[in-house]
């Protein structure tokens, strides 16, 4: 069996080191943008929670910087 349901950012459980990552992105409100960049990623399979959630966690530096809140600069 499976089960689907139309995915939200804003109301999604986000849990263990995704959290403050997901409150940082909240707090520059960037949320809009966090949805668009997972939906991007997952667009060719629909993922599990548990992929969602590692996602934010394990590209959080690449996510960070796609939505301009991060602070590392490329050394070129």
């Amino acid at each position: 069996m499976k089960y689907t349901q139309e995915f939200n950012v804003d109301t999604f459980g986000f849990y263990g080191p995704a959290v403050a990552i997901v409150d940082e992105i909240r707090k520059a409100k960037k949320m809009d943008n966090l949805q668009e960049l997972i939906e991007m990623n997952f667009s060719d399979f629909t993922p599990s929670k548990t992929s969602i959630n590692d996602f934010v966690w394990h590209e959080s530096d690449f996510i960070l910087q796609q939505l301009g809140l991060s602070d590392d600069e490329d050394d070129e």
